[in-house]
């Protein structure tokens, strides 16, 4: 559990902090507890996107794919 909490916070929070910005989310790292806040569409972007980081995905990859769904999400409204 503690690799998976490290691949989602990153160096310094970076992962983490590059997530929340791109999905205009919060996410609460505690203990083995991970929270998410948000609006449902965007909780389910950053969702995706740390189940890629834990299964091992590349976060430049990850990274990508919230570009894409966000721009997405961003053109909807």
């Amino acid at each position: 559990m503690a690799r998976a909490v490290g691949r989602i916070c990153g160096a310094n929070g970076r992962i983490r902090m590059c997530i929340e910005n791109a999905t205009r989310t919060r996410i609460v790292v505690a203990d083995q507890t991970i929270h998410l806040l948000g609006s449902n569409e965007r909780i389910a972007v950053a969702r995706r996107a740390i189940c890629d980081l834990i299964m091992g995905a590349p976060p430049n990859k990850i990274f990508g794919k919230i570009r894409t769904h966000t721009a997405r999400l961003d053109a909807a409204f």
